[in-house]
């Protein structure tokens, strides 16, 4: 219990002391003993105290793991949980940087890739598909250098390769080519043993119809396939594989799935259409206005009501299907710019996250940010046109394709 002071008027007592002393108004000293200068004496002992524990923190030896830890904490501590996260996956994605490469002879043009079972990735050209073995980067260790051929085609010289699917799942290896000329386009859906060796094969044939994209779901068996005027629905448990033909105004481009039942479709004409097997019914939902109509390249599922779609130029929206009117939620910054609408690639990365590949670039988007959270233009190989390109590894690794060969992409932690 502190002890209590008698006041005496005309006195102060000075608690270092213990004693009184006459407060003279004529001294010269008389100043020390005001109410101001009494607290502002005590506030300095305070600060030099707070100063005096600060400096015996400091020279505390803590390891630098500490304080890294401590920057951390500090940082989640005033910041919510989702912008702590987009600065952790902001600084993974600056730090991506080329750790393998695997070169390929110059008459071989790769068109795609995609895992394949645990640890390894396939590849594919125009018509040969090939296994290497030890695709994990993490230990910066290289894939086999020679590949596995799992499948070969002679059959096809100007055709195009539309999509090249693989499913966790499934077995199941499903090419797509849009037709020439002179060639069918064709759906070919292949089953391999974990090694790679080839069980069977499927395949369907249009010279007719253009395949644009073919979308596969593993829980109902159903194939679906994009073509002009149509979308082509198969069963594949039905062994003589009949189709069912949905009648569209428009040449359907590009597809992704909400769930087994409702798909959504984009066309050329830059109508976007949520169609559900269960019924003959589809809603249409046009993102751009009539004056500036572009073609939906690339549509992908973001979230429960959310699509992200790709158009001709540099155009990315965000849109939520909810609203008939003025669906737009968000328009993207990006510097692509597409006259093909073949000439890009687009996926999600995680839920939140999404990549658009050109020629030129890669550009990584967090859906709620209009602006890029990296955009990777210097490859291994200045100037040199990036043919395709995909997240791999439970999207820890980015491989990207090109005339060179393979290249693989980590971040360095």
């Amino acid at each position: 219990m502190p002890q209590q002071v008698l006041q005496i008027p005309g006195f102060f007592f000075d608690p270092v002391k213990k004693r009184y002393f006459k407060v003279d108004t004529t001294s010269t000293l008389s100043h020390q003993y005001t109410d101001t200068n009494i607290k502002a004496q005590e506030e300095e002992q305070a600060r030099k105290k707070k100063r005096l524990t600060q400096e015996q923190r400091t020279t505390m030896s803590f390891p630098k793991i500490y304080y890294d830890h401590l920057d951390v904490s500090n940082r989640l501590n005033f910041r919510k949980r989702t912008q702590a996260e987009k600065t952790i996956r902001r600084h993974l994605f600056d730090t991506i940087k080329v750790t393998n490469s695997i070169q390929t002879p110059s008459s071989v043009q790769l068109k795609s890739v995609n895992s394949f079972g645990t640890n390894n990735f396939i590849v594919s050209d125009l018509v040969n598909i090939h296994l290497y073995a030890g695709g994990h980067n993490d230990s910066n260790t290289c894939p086999e250098s020679n590949p596995k051929l799992m499948l070969s085609r002679y059959d096809k010289n100007t055709s195009l390769l539309r999509s090249f699917d693989t499913f966790e799942s499934s077995p199941l290896v499903i090419r797509t080519w849009l037709g020439s000329f002179d060639e069918p386009s064709e759906v070919e859906i292949s089953s391999f043993t974990t090694d790679g060796e080839l069980v069977g094969s499927k395949e369907i044939f249009s010279p007719r119809d253009s395949f644009n994209k073919s979308l596969y779901n593993t829980s109902t068996e159903n194939l679906i396939i994009c073509c002009n005027k149509s979308l082509k629905l198969y069963n594949m448990r039905d062994s003589t594989i009949n189709s069912e033909s949905v009648q569209f105004k428009g040449d359907a481009l590009t597809i992704d799935n909400k769930d087994q039942f409702v798909h959504y479709v984009g066309f050329r004409n830059g109508d976007v259409r949520i169609w559900d097997l269960r019924s003959s019914q589809s809603k249409l939902i046009s993102p751009f206005e009539s004056s500036q109509v572009r073609s939906v390249i690339n549509l992908k599922k973001a979230g429960e009501y959310g699509v992200i779609c790709s158009s001709i130029g540099s155009n990315i929206k965000l849109l939520d299907l909810r609203m008939d009117k003025s669906p737009v939620r968000r328009s993207y910054r990006s510097n692509k710019n597409v006259y093909n609408v073949f000439g890009e690639n687009m996926e999600m990365i995680t839920d939140s996250e999404f990549f658009v590949q050109s020629k030129n670039l890669i550009e990584v988007f967090n859906v709620s940010d209009e602006e890029p959270m990296k955009v990777i233009t210097e490859f291994e190989r200045e100037g040199e046109p990036i043919s395709f390109a995909k997240w791999m590894e439970n999207y820890k690794s980015l491989y990207t394709l090109s005339n060179s060969g393979i290249q693989c992409y980590n971040s360095l932690k």
